[in-house]
């Protein structure tokens, strides 16, 4: 339950990193939906770098990719294959989902505010409204003449631009080593897709239906403001990780279902 009398205002991120290490102190490693700091505490991980780890930190065979490509010096964005193959399966992944007529892919790093046709964008996430459709799974589709996907590679302020046409800026120019390592995560979520139908996402409704509004895997915050301020310090006094909210804005930033976590891990929320 959230506890009151918490006396903050706003918070600003350098203020929740403080309490955060001052309680826990620095994350040493992260696997599946859990965060490992260096006081032993173990932390469910709400929220997974904007939902870039949906599948997990460290799981299926990205980091492998990216590693084998390190080790061949591929550390600079030469010319070669890799952009094609993530074009490949990028194509292939939105036919599957049911948004073949999205043909032309991009992909950014940093913050898109510098592209001022990029801004203010609906986010499409794994899961949310991104599955494969099927006779038994009417999916809701997002209808934008360019849509703005969050892959499931967790790699900072990494995204995708799927669009009918081709007149958005041009990609971001990205080490190969990323590239394999992004290309390889879109065929470890292609594969993972039967392994969470829709209705598997649910597993903690029981517990968090009272905080937020589920989508898929999308966790979208009910509160607002200084009141998702308050929540955020409680769920870390609570062993659980969200998102600080961008005081300069009212809305509050997603959150996503912990997969490999279980019901004991919202015990003290």
């Amino acid at each position: 339950m959230l506890s009151k009398g918490l006396g903050m205002d706003t918070i600003h991120s350098d203020e929740y990193q403080k309490r955060f290490k001052k309680k826990y102190g620095f994350v040493k490693r992260a696997r599946g939906s859990f965060l490992y700091t260096e006081k032993n505490i173990r932390l469910v991980d709400l929220a997974q770098d904007e939902g870039r780890a949906i599948l997990g930190w460290r799981h299926g065979s990205s980091m492998l990719s990216f590693k084998n490509t390190l080790e061949k010096g591929l550390w600079s964005s030469y010319p070669n294959g890799a952009e094609h193959r993530l074009k490949k399966v990028l194509s292939n992944l939105f036919s599957l989902c049911g948004y073949s007529e999205y043909t032309s892919f991009y992909w950014y790093i940093g913050n898109l505010d510098r592209h001022s046709s990029l801004k203010n964008r609906q986010s499409l996430y794994p899961w949310s409204p991104l599955y494969p459709q099927t006779d038994n799974n009417a999916v809701t589709r997002i209808k934008d003449e360019t849509l703005l996907f969050i892959p499931p590679l967790p790699w900072p302020s990494l995204y995708i631009l799927a669009s009918k046409n081709s007149s958005l800026p041009s990609s971001d120019r990205l080490s190969t080593c990323l590239i394999e390592a992004l290309t390889r995560s879109l065929y470890d979520l292609i594969k993972e897709f039967p392994k969470r139908p829709p209705e598997s996402w649910g597993k903690f409704d029981s517990v968090l239906n009272a905080y937020f509004i589920r989508e898929g895997s999308l966790l979208k915050p009910k509160l607002k403001g200084k009141d998702y301020d308050a929540f955020a310090l409680h769920c870390l006094e609570s062993e659980i990780y969200i998102a600080e909210r961008n005081p300069e804005k009212e809305e509050a930033p997603p959150s996503f279902v912990p997969w490999f976590a279980n019901l004991s891990a919202f015990k003290k929320l």
